[in-house]
């Protein structure tokens, strides 16, 4: 196999990048909800009326935290998106996908807040991210195997679990003998 070319590292970069980007605006979420922050910025996008930051305090400074890294999240999802069109236009629906997901999070983050944590809202704001996280996976997958790979689901979660995904195109066979029988007749 050849050496990759540039793009195709800077493609390698950006979709890890992303992939672990994502993972952790997921976290910082889980913070803020776990450290009942949810409301430590009661308006949007600023903290407070028009201050960023709001008074500063505690669960404003979670709260908002993880709000700049959910923005910032944007910037490795460009950037693959820059590598992909090099590349590997085959995977441009992966970067579109989350770019849509990404432009739903901020939606839902914004009726998280207006709603006053309705736990529907917060509920559909944790699954879209859990959906980014796999996306991701999924685009890491594709660009870190060969080019006619389609990612599975499968790739997704091994890429998310493991950090690597399958080399090849083609499905690995397994069989399994039970009961001293043979391939061609096993029981």
């Amino acid at each position: 196999m050849s050496e990759p070319s540039a793009w195709g590292r800077s493609l390698t970069f950006w979709t890890r990048t992303n992939l672990i980007y994502l993972m952790a605006v997921t976290v910082t979420g889980a913070l803020v909800r776990l450290t009942s922050s949810g409301l430590g910025c009661t308006d949007w996008p600023a903290c407070e009326d028009a201050s960023p930051v709001g008074e500063a305090g505690f669960h404003s400074v979670i709260e908002f935290g993880n709000r700049v890294v959910s923005g910032l999240a944007i910037i490795p999802v460009i950037g693959a998106w820059l590598a992909l069109r090099h590349v590997r236009p085959d995977l441009q629906k992966w970067i579109w996908a989350l770019v849509v997901g990404f432009l739903g999070q901020v939606v839902l983050g914004m009726l998280v807040t207006r709603t006053e944590l309705d736990p529907r809202v917060v509920l559909g704001h944790f699954l879209l991210s859990i959906v980014l996280v796999w996306l991701a996976a999924g685009l890491l997958s594709g660009a870190i195997t060969r080019r006619d790979f389609r990612p599975t689901s499968a790739d997704a979660l091994m890429v998310a679990t493991r950090g690597s995904a399958p080399r090849t195109a083609e499905p690995a066979e397994m069989r399994i003998q039970t009961h001293g029988g043979t391939p061609e007749s096993p029981i």
